[in-house]
């Protein structure tokens, strides 16, 4: 009940090409989604695979933009969208996504990480 109704859910997706699937993350945004929110949560696409930052990969937000899309077959004009992930560092993740709606017509953005990593 702390998210409020018709916010739109959406996911960082993880590194590797291709749409969110069914992780566990996209399972329990799907599960946000319901009681009057609106599922996107395949709306973000990882558009080429890059190094999983859990090993050493790039924390650069460079790196996020260039390998994060949209589904062209959803819009986000004008929705209040909350992006969630499982993990966060430094943000990056996260830091694009947020970019990346707002650049595609989301009215506001808030982010939500379940962990912490160091």
């Amino acid at each position: 009940e702390e998210i409020c109704e018709d916010v739109t859910i959406c996911v960082v997706p993880s590194h590797t090409e291709g749409p969110v699937n069914d992780s566990g993350i996209a399972q329990l945004a799907r599960k946000l989604a319901k009681n009057g929110r609106v599922d996107k949560v395949d709306y973000l696409v990882r558009t080429k695979t890059i190094d999983k930052l859990a090993y050493g990969g790039s924390r650069d937000i460079r790196v996020q933009l260039d390998s994060i899309g949209i589904n062209p077959d959803m819009t986000i004009d004008g929705d209040v969208v909350l992006i969630v992930d499982d993990v966060t560092t430094s943000g990056a993740s996260l830091e694009a996504c947020k970019e990346i709606l707002l650049k595609h017509g989301a009215k506001r953005v808030a982010m939500l990480a379940l962990g912490q990593s160091v």
